[in-house]
């Protein structure tokens, strides 16, 4: 919340620093947007690109962060990400005006896309998967929990990351994809307390624990799952539960 809180307040002090230099009187050097567009609508455009990707002038335009905003040269393309935001910006039009067109007609308004739909506040449009990934690739498990947690701690309350349950059972899966069973397990162990937690991590830990042939935790897996399953999903781990108590014996 101290985050979006300090976002919001800068991007409004961006919004009125610009309004006030009157820059988007007579914009120069528009590839995309309408030559003749408005100065409030313009100023719009740029305002939602600050926040939907949380950057600042100086991302795509020549200048210094927390320099006047006089002092920038809008109209040079001397930087890379601004001939990159006219990719997207034509990309998002052609997938609004063209490709959701093909779509069937509906009886509610149809959705469009925009930059925050994939970026979510964040310049690089990351998944936290994506993120969990990387950093597993570079410490291990270990590496994945601190980067979750670091996550976490700065982006929590906004939309940046999924913080929900699903995503921790979707990594765990790819680890155990890749033949590390142990990794899954000791990723949601370390994790199973987080907000968002619910039964289908203790099934999915037991699920795990099935394939290394960890009997005894399975089961504790499953009664634990049990306890807390809403009624009608009880009988899939009722039936897990009872094969493997059936079978506790076998070699």
């Amino acid at each position: 919340m101290r985050y979006a809180r300090a976002l919001a307040g800068a991007i409004g002090l961006l919004s009125a620093a610009m309004a006030t230099a009157g820059i988007f009187d007579d914009p120069k050097n528009l590839e995309v947007l309408p030559a003749d567009i408005e100065p409030e609508a313009l100023r719009q455009v740029m305002r939602s690109f600050s926040l939907e990707l949380d950057v600042g002038c100086e991302s795509c335009h020549v200048g210094e962060a927390n320099q006047p905003i006089e002092s920038f040269d809008f109209a040079a393309d001397d930087k890379s990400m601004k001939e990159a935001a006219r990719l997207m910006m034509r990309m998002v039009a052609d997938i609004n005006e063209r490709e959701l067109a093909k779509l069937p007609d509906t009886d509610h308004a149809r959705v469009t896309v925009r930059c925050a739909t994939c970026h979510r506040g964040q310049a690089r449009p990351l998944l936290i998967g994506d993120e969990l990934a990387a950093a597993h690739d570079n410490g291990g498990v270990p590496a994945a929990v601190t980067r979750y947690r670091a996550l976490k701690s700065e982006h929590f309350g906004s939309d940046s990351y999924d913080f929900t349950e699903m995503p921790r059972l979707l990594f765990a899966d790819r680890l155990v994809a890749k033949q590390d069973r142990a990794g899954g397990i000791a990723f949601l162990r370390e994790l199973h307390d987080e907000h968002g937690a619910s039964f289908l991590t203790d099934v999915k830990l037991g699920d795990i624990y099935i394939l290394v042939d960890d009997r005894q935790n399975a089961i504790a897996s499953y009664e634990a799952a049990l306890a807390q399953a809403p009624p009608a999903r009880t009988e899939g781990i009722r039936k897990r539960l009872a094969s493997l108590k059936e079978n506790a014996g076998a070699p």
